[in-house]
């Protein structure tokens, strides 16, 4: 059985990544191929002002794009919560549910009226698939799909 331990651990690196988003209001999709490389921060207190009893006995993982310009995402894990920050926005939001299975996460945020599924599947340790349903209280806006191949 896998833990948040585990999947971290799994993930770090660099990975080649190919995603593909489709729009569902419009038909209308696009892909992109890049780089992501997925690193253990031993602290961020340079970068955040977060409350500490977020911050102390943290998993904290920085998920940085190489090609694709914006600011990288930090993840930090902490006492059963998960949250995502992304310094551009300022915007800390905590997941509302993630539930670990032998090779899977699933986790769903909810933010500004949307609520967001993200699968993630590990079908072996150099192979990462992910998919991300975004949906407003009416219907479902945006699917996307990603593979991921570990390069290190």
């Amino acid at each position: 059985m896998m833990n948040i331990k585990d999947f971290f651990k799994l993930s770090e690196g660099s990975w080649i990544c190919q995603k593909t988003f489709y729009n569902l209001s419009n038909y209308k999709y696009t892909s992109f191929k890049d780089t992501i490389c997925i690193k253990k921060l031993e602290s961020i207190n340079h970068l955040l002002n977060i409350e500490q009893n977020i911050i102390g006995e943290s998993l904290i993982y920085e998920y940085q794009w190489k090609n694709f310009k914006k600011e990288p995402i930090i993840i930090i894990w902490n006492k059963n919560s998960l949250y995502s920050y992304q310094k551009n926005n300022g915007n800390l939001v905590k997941a509302k549910q993630f539930i670990i299975s032998s090779n899977r996460i699933n986790i769903l945020l909810e933010q500004n009226n949307l609520k967001i599924e993200e699968s993630i599947f590990f079908p072996t340790a150099n192979l990462r698939l992910s998919t991300t349903i975004v949906k407003n209280q009416l219907e479902c806006l945006f699917i996307s799909f990603s593979s991921e191949i570990k390069l290190n």
